[in-house]
């Protein structure tokens, strides 16, 4: 598995996380590491993509649709998705 070239990243944010939530998102660089199948240890540059934004079906059917469209276009087993409440302000 190898680390998403940074064009490409930023053609997936263009092509399918702007159009879901242009409002903006953060992206944070990160390193990896997870247990393969086959028990080895493997480590990979990494994103983190933080996305702000209301707890309605509409949000959470473009996440959804963002976490396929990754695993389809750059052939991922997983995407992990954490969600926590938080109360923001600009």
């Amino acid at each position: 598995m190898a680390a998403v070239p940074s064009a490409e990243w930023q053609r997936f944010l263009s092509e399918v996380v702007t159009p879901r939530f242009p409002g903006g998102f953060t992206v944070l660089e990160a390193q990896g590491q997870w247990q393969a199948p086959s028990g080895e240890i493997r480590s990979l540059p990494s994103r983190l993509l933080v996305l702000l934004h209301p707890a309605d079906t509409a949000s959470e059917a473009g996440i959804e649709s963002i976490r396929t469209a990754f695993k389809d276009r750059f052939h991922q087993v997983s995407v992990l998705r954490s969600t926590s409440p938080a109360t923001v302000g600009f």
